[in-house]
């Protein structure tokens, strides 16, 4: 659970940054980043388990 609680922190740090610059294509481009790792990462959770 501190892996996910440590990535959650870091997410929001990263999204913080982003949303500082105003700067919609860079938030746009980072949203579709994050989704694809988390889909990564739930699907690498998923084959672990």
């Amino acid at each position: 659970m501190a892996d996910l609680k440590w990535v959650n922190t870091h997410v929001l740090r990263h999204t913080w940054a982003r949303l500082m610059t105003n700067n919609n294509a860079v938030i746009d481009q980072y949203a579709e980043n994050l989704v694809q790792h988390a889909s990564d990462v739930f699907k690498s959770y998923k084959m672990a388990a």
